[in-house]
């Protein structure tokens, strides 16, 4: 038997993962397709091998603060991803899941994997999205951002991924999270810098 240990990102509800269209079409919601990103980047970094079935899987999760919340709402994501990301070649293989929160404020899954022998899987290479922006970077790719929208003041909390404009006396809070990738990250902190001018308008 062969185990494998993963650190991720704390993944979003199963009932946030998709959204709908007013015709009822179904699409990854812009939280989940961000987490994904992220949890994919992680997991080919890794460069794990494909286990082989069956599967045990063990997810600890952090707590992001103190409401109560049902663990095992929280396992879908991370399943997709590990089959996505070929860890292992099917959910359906896996004889046992379990979830249980840790004793300790987070924002992390640690997800322990156990099963088989590595195996080779068919198909086409998978493909891992861009790297994330390291937390040292981001000032220096929020500057230039600000400047051509006419920001002269925000603030960027690593900890809680929260960009803070000032426009006047006013003051706006978006979410953003260098987890997500460079692409991701720009185009969050235009977007929150175009929204906060026209709004202070």
């Amino acid at each position: 038997m062969r185990i494998v240990t993963i650190t991720l990102p704390f993944p979003p509800t199963v009932n946030n993962l998709f959204s709908q269209t007013v015709r009822g079409r179904r699409f990854p919601s812009k939280q989940y397709k961000r987490w994904r990103d992220a949890a994919y980047w992680i997991i080919a970094s890794a460069k794990n091998k494909t286990l082989g079935p069956p599967y045990r899987v063990a997810v600890s999760l952090e707590r992001p603060d103190r409401r109560p919340r049902d663990a095992d709402n929280y396992l879908k994501a991370i399943l997709d991803a590990l089959v996505h990301m070929r860890v292992i070649v099917d959910d359906s293989r896996i004889d046992s899941v379990t979830a249980e929160w840790l004793d300790r404020k987070g924002r992390n899954a640690i997800v322990t994997i156990a099963g088989g022998d590595h195996i080779n899987v068919a198909g086409p290479e998978v493909k891992a999205p861009q790297k994330p922006v390291e937390p040292k970077e981001a000032d220096k790719i929020l500057e230039p951002i600000m400047t051509e929208h006419g920001i002269k003041r925000c603030h960027w909390g690593r900890e809680k991924n929260k960009l803070i404009i000032l426009v006047g006396t006013r003051k706006f809070q978006f979410a953003l999270s260098y987890a997500y990738g460079i692409d991701s990250f720009k185009r969050s902190a235009k977007t929150a810098a175009k929204t906060a001018n026209e709004v202070s308008k």
